[in-house]
C-alpha cells in the first residue's frame, strides 16, 4: 500500500477539530499544519505511530491531546506562534525528543517535567511571559543551545550551570539581577547573549570563561565599563582585562615576545599584540598553574585536557610522539 510520508496542511479555514479522516496513517513521518484556525488536535493523532516531526506554526492552539506522549518516536516539535500557557505535559514524556520549539506564545510558567527531556538538543521559548525556571532545567545535559530572549526572567537556579553541553543561551530583554556563581561551569559555552536586563554585577567565574568567542552586555547600566558587545578574540581580551582590574586578580605571566607582564588568562599580548602561550588542545589562555609542557615540541597543554586526551592515545596532540601519562597526573 503506497502510503503518504509527509502531510502539508497550510492556510486552510479549518475550524475546530480537524476531521478525524486526516489523522490516518500510522507509516507517516512529517506532519505539518501551519497558519490556520485550529484550535485543537484530536486524540486520533496516536495513529500516526511513526510520526518524527509535528510541526504546528501559527495556529490557534491552547493544549495537545494526552496521547501525544504515545508517540515515542518525535524528535522535533515546532509548536509557535500559539496561544500555549505553559508547556503541555504530554511532551514530558517523549523519550526521543531533540528539538522543541514554543516561542511565541504566552508561556508564564516551566514546569519540573521540562528535565526529563534528556536528549534535547534544541530549545527554543523566546518571546513568552516566563518568570522563573524550575531547577529541573539542569538535566538537560545534552542541549547546545536555548533561547529565553524576551522573557520576564529574573534570575537563574544554581543548578542551570549543570548544562555542560550548552554552545548558545540567548537571554537578552529578561530582567536579570545577577547569575549563578558557577557560570564557569558551562565549559562548551561559545555564545552569550545578555542584552537589556538589570545585571549588577558579573559572578568572578566568568573571569575564566576563556571559551566564550561572543559575549553582549549592551543595556545593563550598572555593569559600567561592561556595557559593549564583544566578538573575537581581541574584543574579549580587552573583557577579560577589565574584568580582571574591576575585580582585583593580578596573577600575571610574561609575554615571550615582549616580555612585559600579562594577566594570566589573556590570549593576546596588551603591548605587543602578539598571540600569548595557550593550550594546543582548547585554543584558550591559561588562567591557573595546571600547564603541561610536551617535552619534544614543547605545546602547552591544560592538565585536565591532556589528561582526557590521554584516556584515548598516549601521544601529544601536537606532535604525536609518545608521552609519560604521569605528567597529567
Amino acid at each position: 500500500m503506497n502510503v503518504k510520508e509527509a502531510l502539508d496542511i497550510f492556510s486552510s479555514d479549518i475550524e475546530g477539530i480537524t476531521p478525524e479522516t486526516i489523522f490516518l496513517g500510522p507509516h507517516l513521518d512529517v506532519l505539518s499544519i501551519e497558519n490556520t484556525t485550529l484550535t485543537s488536535i484530536p486524540s486520533s493523532i496516536i495513529n500516526f505511530s511513526k510520526l518524527r516531526i509535528l510541526h504546528l506554526h501559527n495556529n490557534n492552539l491552547k493544549k495537545l491531546p494526552d496521547e501525544l506522549s504515545q508517540l515515542i518516536h518525535l524528535e522535533r516539535i515546532i509548536i509557535s506562534n500559539n496561544q500555549f500557557t505553559s508547556i503541555p505535559s504530554c511532551i514530558f514524556t517523549l523519550p526521543n525528543l531533540q528539538e522543541l520549539e514554543l516561542q511565541n506564545n504566552q508561556i508564564s510558567i516551566v514546569k519540573s517535567g521540562i528535565g526529563n527531556l534528556k536528549l534535547l538538543k534544541k530549545l527554543f521559548l523566546q518571546n513568552n511571559s516566563i518568570i522563573d525556571l524550575p531547577i529541573e532545567i539542569g538535566n538537560l545535559v545534552e542541549l547546545i543551545e536555548l533561547n529565553l530572549s524576551n522573557n520576564k526572567i529574573t534570575s537563574l537556579p544554581n543548578e542551570f550551570c549543570n548544562l555542560k553541553s550548552l554552545m548558545f543561551l540567548n537571554l537578552n530583554n529578561n530582567q536579570i539581577l545577577s547569575l549563578p556563581v558557577s557560570m564557569n561551569n558551562l565549559k562548551r559555552l561559545e555564545t552569550l547573549f545578555l542584552k537589556d536586563n538589570q545585571l549588577e554585577e558579573l559572578p568572578l567565574s566568568m573571569g575564566k570563561m576563556f571559551q566564550i568567542r561572543e559575549l553582549n552586555l549592551k543595556g545593563n547600566r550598572a555593569l559600567d565599563g561592561f556595557d559593549l558587545h564583544y566578538e573575537g578574540k581581541f574584543r574579549l581580551n580587552d573583557f577579560f582585562k577589565k574584568f580582571r582590574k574591576i575585580n582585583k586578580s593580578a596573577d600575571t605571566h610574561t609575554c615571550n615576545n615582549c616580555n612585559n607582564e600579562q594577566t594570566l588568562g589573556l590570549i593576546i599580548c596588551e603591548v605587543c599584540r602578539s598571540e600569548l602561550s595557550h593550550c594546543y588542545i582548547c585554543k584558550t589562555g591559561f588562567y591557573e598553574s595546571t600547564i603541561v609542557d610536551c617535552p619534544n615540541c614543547k605545546s602547552q597543554f591544560h592538565k585536565e585536557h591532556l589528561a582526557s586526551v590521554f584516556k584515548l592515545t598516549n601521544k601529544c596532540p601536537s606532535c604525536k610522539v609518545a608521552l609519560d601519562r604521569s605528567i597529567a597526573k
